[in-house]
């Protein structure tokens, strides 16, 4: 019988260190992509939300501008014809005219004839996150609606400008 010997009975530290540097190189690469993953989607989501909230805010005024027969402008406030009608005998239409204080716009109901409020329920959230919002009179006659939107540290500006053909009554 012959004798065998063995010269390699284990790792070498150079071995056992580089093997150690390509694990440390390997779970490296896995959380820097598990970092820009999630980056990735949290500014997804962001862009997401405000995207929504301004298409929402965008088509609900453009809808309620061209429902409205008539635009009443008065003290530098628009006010918009509400789709409901009161339940008088007959019915008069309600105007809607928006505020923003604190991040939130705010709808308020008034009554067409007078612009007084119409009380309980006349006031509701409309929209939050936004810093500003107005609603103002172009010289010819279109709405302009402005607004900034505020979220999770992103902030966009927009003003659209609605050209309507509707009759504008100045009060």
């Amino acid at each position: 019988m012959t004798k065998i010997s063995r010269k390699n009975k284990g790792f070498s530290l150079i071995e056992l260190l580089m093997t150690l540097g390509v694990i440390s190189l390997v779970f490296i690469m896995l959380l820097t992509g598990l970092f820009f993953t999630a980056t990735a989607n949290k500014k997804a989501q962001i862009n997401q939300k405000m995207f929504r909230d301004e298409r929402y805010l965008n088509l609900y005024i453009q809808k309620q501008i061209l429902e409205s027969d008539k635009i009443i402008y008065k003290g530098g406030i628009v006010y918009l014809r509400d789709p409901e009608k009161s339940e008088d005998v007959p019915p008069k239409w309600y105007y809607n005219y928006y505020t923003n204080s604190n991040g939130l716009v705010n709808r308020k109901k008034v009554k067409g004839d007078t612009l007084k409020d119409i009380g309980a329920g006349g006031s509701s959230q409309f929209a939050e996150g936004i810093q500003d919002f107005s609603l103002s009179l172009a010289p010819n006659n279109a709405i302009v609606l402005r607004y900034t939107l505020s979220f999770s540290g992103e902030t966009i500006q927009r003003e659209t400008i609605i050209q309507h053909g509707k009759t504008v009554e100045l009060r």
